[in-house]
């Protein structure tokens, strides 16, 4: 990523004598803003609420039937969704940022897609065992839900993948501006992958049990609460895009802004110039929220 918790790594270009003489000044973008924080704290109370909930109203008497092995594979298949869903895709959006070193958050976000591609693996494959033992009748009642789990899990597996992909590509360009642009089509990529997570995630979590035969996804807790861990999980989706991509960036229609701005006011003076620049106090509130960190840089050295 081109900003992290520590301070932010981003580059923008000024020219120094040819394409050879770009010089990389870091942008003012780092995570530790209010808006990031926030959203990355309450997106946390939702994960672990909702994964203790479901975990202890899992069946455990269920998950070996020796005689109807079919049983087992669907409680087993229930329990690598609610893994997948309320732990491994959060953790793929909110734990990389955490380290400041871009090598570390690399390995980070390497080692955590692995484990969700592993678990999401599993989640495909005992769907499809529990297809082939269950009786034809139990299928055909569970046909949309087992063809919804496939799908969405292959698009899941695509995603990571392309995030990693995007991840190694920018930490093999270091500093490119146009890799790390808001325009740039590799953070186009990851940006879209993430969004997509947020997609899967809500597909998994709206089949409510699956395949097992537990009722804790029927219960008013987990409907009321599900909505608000989507909606977190988004939010923190797109104020790490805003905060990488668009802060100490020049968007098109921005430059465009602050082009007609300076010919506006190029003919008035200092004092004029200050009282019609003078931004009100809510819009300086709102980019205080999402530019300035409320906390220092952590002095771990990873």
């Amino acid at each position: 990523g081109s900003a992290e918790l520590g301070g932010g790594e981003g580059a923008v270009s000024r020219a120094g004598g040819g394409r050879r003489g770009l010089e990389t000044i870091p942008p003012p973008t780092s995570f530790r803003t209010l808006a990031y924080t926030v959203s990355v704290v309450i997106l946390v109370v939702w994960m672990v609420i909702l994964a203790v909930y479901l975990l202890n109203h899992f069946p455990k008497e269920n998950l070996f039937h020796p005689r109807q092995l079919y049983q087992s594979m669907g409680e087993v298949n229930h329990l690598l969704a609610v893994l997948a869903t309320f732990i491994m895709l959060p953790l793929i959006v909110v734990l990389p940022p955490v380290l400041l070193r871009k090598k570390n958050r690399l390995k980070m976000s390497l080692c955590i897609n692995a484990v969700s591609c592993l678990v999401l693996t599993l989640y495909l494959v005992t769907g499809l065992t529990w297809a082939i033992m269950c009786p034809t009748s139990l299928l055909l009642t569970n046909l949309l839900v087992l063809a919804t789990q496939q799908l969405t899990t292959i698009m899941l597996l695509a995603c990571i993948s392309i995030m990693s992909w995007t991840k190694i590509r920018k930490y093999q360009a270091g500093d490119s501006l146009s890799l790390d642009s808001a325009v740039g089509a590799i953070q186009g990529l990851n940006h879209g992958s993430q969004v997509f997570l947020v997609v899967g995630a809500a597909l998994l979590s709206s089949m409510g049990d699956g395949l097992g035969s537990s009722t804790a996804s029927s219960s008013t807790l987990y409907a009321s609460l599900l909505p608000l861990f989507l909606f977190t999980l988004l939010l923190v989706v797109q104020v790490k895009h805003y905060t990488k991509s668009h802060v100490g960036w020049f968007t098109q229609s921005r430059a465009r802004k602050r082009v007609r701005r300076y010919i506006r006011h190029f003919p008035l003076s200092e004092l004029e110039k200050e009282l019609l620049s003078e931004k009100r106090q809510t819009a300086r509130l709102i980019e205080g929220a999402f530019t300035a960190s409320i906390y220092p840089r952590p002095a771990c050295p990873w």
